[in-house]
């Protein structure tokens, strides 16, 4: 058997960078807005 390490292997690297695109789009590019608010919300604490 020939056992990599998924970054060794760019295709499987692709289809999962592409997979994550598509959730990331059903999402409405939610993961940055959420990271923004978390950012945002950080600093009011200050």
């Amino acid at each position: 058997m020939n056992l990599q390490p998924v970054d060794d292997d760019p295709d499987m690297h692709q289809s999962i960078k592409a997979a994550w695109e598509r959730k990331r789009i059903q999402e409405g590019d939610l993961v940055p807005v959420l990271a923004m608010t978390d950012i945002v919300g950080d600093l009011r604490r200050f």
